[in-house]
Order: structure tokens, then sequence, then C-alpha cells
């Protein structure tokens, strides 16, 4: 029935959003846009299914409007959008502006509907021009939520249920009161956030602490009991469930300003009611300081055991520092959730663009090992100095070449981003994201132009350790053994190491590797990082904010892989790049705290949008080690660590679950910043994951 309900809310929605563009051909575009959105939740079919708790689909429609965010710009003359989208056709870049956002649940549940169209209404009669369009755009979506929500209370009362009825009703124009309305009201703001946006990461921010008044008031006042608050957590997950690898993401716990840690038996529901549904939404982040208590800290190691890859840890210290770094407020710092797979934001305030660009590192050395070719599709790149490999007499001078090539292509692509950003608001606005904004409507922008408290844009990293373990083995193997000279590794290289199988296993195994507590390998990593993330941090963007740096992947480190050439490194053309700041899959032999300690000796406080590391131990492994494996995390965040993740799963069941899927439809793992199905990856995916250390 679901499946069924789903394809037909998806064709609704095409149908709707064709029909009111053609209709409102002419009229700007976020009017346009709110016009669409609320046809469509007006009208829509809605459903409320047997055996419910909350109202809501439960489930999400495919998007079927074309993406205007990724028109290129009117500068279409300038020649570095040219160079930049050629970049992307070849790896060197991946581009995808837009969503990821934390809305302003919180202040919406405070304040109610009513009081968000007064306010639009109030800045309608006030403003004129582009503010007045964003203040129209915002009435007519929110009076249409409005009406969404009363036409659940509608159908609740007509199938019986009272409480879902009296919540909507109430909630489609004040303020939440009650726990369950708190949690009725979040999913259906969330539910049409859904419906507008042009991407997924669409998360939740601080769980426990949004819903936590609403929590502690009725356990208070004897009408709510922990069972009951487990159940309602329960179906809203459900819901959330409905989009797999939606990257939907909910964090909990975290100190405030006066240092102490913000938890309640809610934060320990949230965690037990993941474990207990095994489904892979929402993601669940816990944010660690030192005195995080025993009772949360159990209820994450059972939830990490089921080996759901949940929940993400994060320091609060460094990350705290890394947002202040960017401009955030102390205050508003302290309050931050994660967006999506790692991306730290804070909630109803920030719009920072988090997926807008990421930087191959690995991509880099193909270019200047081939005079600017891409091996895998011929295109040719300008380079920032084109020279002779045999002209390079010193490690020293490779190095300080590699340096210039990569801030080179780093500039022009935030450069790029800039002119793509001049119309992003203007071409794709969401005027419902907006009016969950604080500050866009009294602003009069939307919150894709500027409208939000801190407008950021993001450039993220990849293949940082790929890169620097083939910078430790041209400086070995050329430059220390005189094994091989560069010209020469570079027909190594073209040939995919093809004739040169002795080579490779010297590259592969006998060169320094980062991950290892090599320092070495980890002082490159660390200067890599500082030169990549001031550079980024340096700049400003055209909505009145800056730039920040993350190094995450997604699963982007095995789609760039796949265009990359054979690596110094030892590893070949086409195979994965190494998974966020993680080492290279393998590549990691000296165990987990020899990984920590590698990441620990970079500047992680500069890195704004978040990183991810990653370690994967064997089931029975963790079962025997629970308290060493957190006294590793705690040790690691005390040494400046940012995040970490864990898989715990076996090999064996990996490799069995590729050979008979239908077999292992509920395991989940944990790729890069989030968890998914693993039958729903793809080969490649899965081989990566699979080829990552496993220590046991």
């Amino acid at each position: 029935m679901i499946a069924e309900q789903r394809k037909e809310i998806a064709e609704y929605r095409s149908i709707v959003y064709s029909r009111v563009f053609e209709e409102c051909e002419g009229l700007p575009k976020n009017i346009r846009n709110a016009k669409a959105l609320a046809e469509f939740i007006r009208t829509k079919p809605i459903y409320i299914n047997e055996g419910e708790i909350m109202a809501g689909n439960g489930q999400f429609c495919n998007f079927s409007v074309k993406k205007s965010a990724k028109a290129v710009p009117p500068q279409k003359s300038d020649p570095r959008i040219d160079e930049f989208f050629k970049g992307n056709e070849s790896k060197l870049y991946q581009f995808g502006p837009g969503g990821h956002v934390i809305a302003g649940y919180d202040w919406v549940m405070q304040v109610g509907i009513d009081y968000l169209i007064e306010t639009a209404r109030d800045c309608m009669e006030n403003a004129a021009g582009y503010a007045r369009d964003v203040a129209e755009a915002s009435y007519i979506i929110i009076t249409a939520l409005s009406d969404y929500i009363e036409r659940y209370a509608e159908l609740a009362q007509k199938q019986g249920m009272d409480e879902i009825a009296a919540a909507c009703y109430k909630t489609a124009h004040k303020p939440a009161d009650t726990f369950f309305e708190a949690v009725q009201l979040m999913w259906l703001i969330h539910e049409v956030i859904v419906f507008e946006q042009y991407c997924g990461s669409m998360s939740l921010g601080r769980l426990d602490k949004t819903l936590g008044v609403y929590y502690q008031r009725d356990m208070a006042n004897g009408t709510l009991t922990n069972r009951r608050a487990e159940s309602i957590i329960a179906s809203f997950f459900k819901k959330l469930g409905g989009l797999r690898r939606a990257y939907q993401n909910a964090t909990v716990g975290g100190s405030n300003t006066a240092g102490e840690y913000e938890w309640s038996e809610l934060t320990v529901i949230i965690l037990e009611v993941s474990k207990k549904l095994m489904i892979d939404q929402p993601l669940l982040t816990i944010r660690w300081v030192p005195d995080m208590p025993d009772r949360v800290w159990n209820a994450a190691l059972d939830l990490l055991a089921t080996g759901i890859g949940m929940p993400a840890f994060f320091n609060d210290a460094t990350v705290i520092k890394s947002k202040m770094h960017v401009g955030i407020s102390e205050e508003d710092a302290y309050n931050y959730g994660v967006v999506g797979c790692v991306e730290v934001s804070v909630p109803g305030k920030e719009f920072a663009h988090t997926e807008g660009m990421r930087l191959n590192w690995a991509k880099v050395l193909e270019l200047m090992f081939f005079g600017g070719e891409c091996l895998y599709n011929g295109h040719i790149y300008k380079l920032n100095e084109k020279r002779s490999l045999d002209s390079i007499k010193s490690f020293d001078e490779f190095y300080a070449w590699y340096k210039k090539e990569m801030l080179h292509f780093l500039v022009l692509g935030m450069d790029v981003m800039n002119l793509i950003d001049i119309d992003y608001g203007q071409n794709s606005p969401t005027p419902y994201m907006s009016s969950l904004m604080r500050g866009c409507i009294k602003s009069g922008k939307d919150v894709n132009a500027g409208g939000a408290v801190y407008n950021l844009t993001s450039v993220n990293g990849a293949a940082m350790a790929d890169a620097v373990d083939s910078l430790c083995a041209v400086k070995k193997a050329v430059f220390e053994e005189n094994r091989v000279t560069l010209p020469e590794l570079a027909g190594i290289l073209k040939r995919n190491f093809e004739g040169a199988e002795e080579s490779k296993a010297y590259l592969e195994k006998d060169c320094p590797k980062y991950g290892n507590d090599d320092d070495g390998a980890d002082a490159i990593m660390s200067e890599l990082v500082s030169l990549f993330a001031e550079q980024i941090n340096s700049y400003r963007n055209m909505r009145g904010g800056g730039f920040q740096c993350g190094l995450y992947t997604v699963d982007h480190h095995t789609h760039m892989g796949a265009c990359t050439c054979a690596l110094p490194s030892g590893r070949s053309a086409g195979v994965s790049l190494a998974n966020g700041f993680s080492p290279c899959q393998g590549a990691d032999i000296n165990g987990p705290t020899a990984v920590l300690n590698s990441t620990a000796k970079s500047n992680l406080n500069i890195l704004g949008n978040g990183i991810v590391v990653d370690l994967k131990f064997q089931p029975q492994f963790f079962d025997k080690n629970r308290l060493h494996i957190r006294q590793l995390i705690e040790t690691h965040f005390k040494m400046g660590g940012y995040e970490l993740q864990i898989n715990v799963v076996d090999r064996q069941t990996l490799l069995e679950a590729q050979k008979e899927p239908e077999n292992y439809r509920n395991l989940i793992v944990r790729v890069s910043g989030f968890s998914a199905y693993f039958v729903d990856l793809g080969a490649i995916i899965q081989n990566e994951i699979i080829a990552r250390t496993e220590y046991k």
C-alpha cells in the first residue's frame, strides 16, 4: 500500500508543478515556486494508515522538477566556468550547491504558524520589489501549511483519531504545548520541507533539546510516560525512514555555554529507538564532552554494537572552535547540529551550500604528471605552471609545485562558485525553507540569496590520504632511493602498472602511508590541510558571508576514483579513493590508535564544515572491548579529534551479502558520514567498505 501511495504522490506532484508553472509563467520565481508547493500540499492525497499514531504520509516522492540550481549562470562567456564544468566531468571537481539545512523547527514550534503568517503579511505591507515578493511567497506557502495540517486534523477526526485531530487543529495555528503536539508538528513541517527541496539532507538539529522542553514538562505533570514517549519517537523515525539514503541527521547531547552537558532520558530513548528499529533513517550524531554520563555512553555503545554505523561521535571542543573560526558567534556555535553526513550547522540560522564544491587532491597529481591531461577522458586543463618532469631535481621542488597547483585549481573552483552564487538565489528560491529560517522574511531575502543569519559557502576535500601517500612515495622512490625517475614513474602510471608489478608492490608496501602514526606522512597531511583550509576560509562569497572547509566525501570518493588514474601510492586506476579524512583502504597497518594519532596531528579547529574518520571493528572484538573502545574515542577527542564513526561488521558477512543480497536486505553499514542498506550500494562502494582495514 505504501509503495502505491508513494507512486501516486510522486506522479501528482509532477502534474501539479507542471500545471502551476505554466499558469504562473512571468511571475517571480519565488512566488511561482510557492504557489506550486501550496497547490500541491492543499490538494495532494493524504492518508493516516491503520495502526499509525501520527498524521503524515510517512513516505516521500521523487523530485521531477528540473534543478535550475545547476544551470550555467549568465556569465557563461567567462572561460573559468567552462574549465570548472570540464573539471566536473573529469571528477577533478564535484559540484552540487543548495539544500543541506537545519530549519528552525524549535523556533516555529515556539511561536506558532499564525505568527509566521502575520510576520509575512506585515512585511508585505511594508516592503516593495523583491523584498515584497519574498514576503508574499512566504505568506502563500505558510498559509498553505496551516491548511495542510488542518486537512490532517479533519481526516483524523473522520477516522476517530481524536488525539491526532486535536494536535493538528491546534498546531495548524498555535505553538505546540505537549510532547505529542511538538513531534507531530515537527514531522509535518519536515515533510513539506522535503517536498520543496532540490536535494536531501534536510536535517533535524538537536532533537533531544528541541523536544526536551515538551518531554520534561509532560513528564513533570504526569501526562507522559517514557513508554509513550518511546512509541511517539518510533512513529516519527519510521516516517523519516520512508526515504532511504536521504541523509536526514538528528543530533543529541552536547554542552551549553556554561559547560553543562545537556541531556535527559529522552536522549537515551532516541538512541534506544534507533537500536530497536534498525533502519537507516534518521542518521544519529552524538555530541561528546569529557563528562558525558555513563547512561548516555552505554546507550550509544549499545546502538553502535548493532552494526548500523550509528551514532557518529563529534567532539564539542574542536567543533565549536571550528564554527567560531568561520564567523559563527559563540552562543550559536554551542548550539550546532549536524546536517546530512557530517556538516556542522546552526539550526534555523545557517545556509552554507555544504556540498557546494569538492576538490580531488589526487587528480591534481594526475594533471601534473601528464601536462594537464586527464587520462580518463582526454580533457586538457591549464596548469598554473606546466613543467617538464625531468627538470625537477628535488622532492621539495616537486612538493612546492604540487601545493601551487592545488591552490590554483582550488581558487579557480571558488571563483566559479561565486559566479554561480550571484544568480543562485534568483534561479532556485525555496520560499518555504526561507519562512522557517530566522531573518529571511524580515530581511527581504530568500535563504538561497543571503537571507539567513549566517551565509557560508563550503568547499570540501577528497583523496587527501591518496595525495599524501603518493607524495610520500615520490619522495622515497624517486628522490631518496632513486629507484625510478619522475618521467619513468609517469610511464608506469599511464600503463596502470602493467609490466611494473614489482614497482607497484614496492610503492604499496614499502613507502610511508598516512594513518600509521608516521611523522613524515602526517606532517605533509597537516601542512596541506592548513594550506587548503586557510585558503578557503580567507574567501568571501556573494551573499555577504565567507567560505568554510570540510574533509569528507559522502560517496564521491568512489565516483572520483573511477575517473582517476593510477597513483604513485601504488593504487590502481579506477579504484576508490580514500573515504573522507580516513587513511587509504588497507593502508593503516598499525592499528586504530595509530590512525587517530595521525588525524589528530592536523589542525582540525579550522574545518567548519566537518570531517569523516572511519574505523571498522569485527563484532566479536567490539563486544569484548567496549570499555577500551570508549577510552579510545575519549583519548582521541582529548587530543583534539573532530569526528569518529565506527563500522561494526566483519568482512565475511559483507562478502556473503554481495553474493546473496536477498538474504541481507536489512544489513546496514556506515559509508562515509552516512549509513545505508548495504545491498542498495553500488559494487564500487561495497568493495571500498570491504577493503577497509578490519580490527580484530
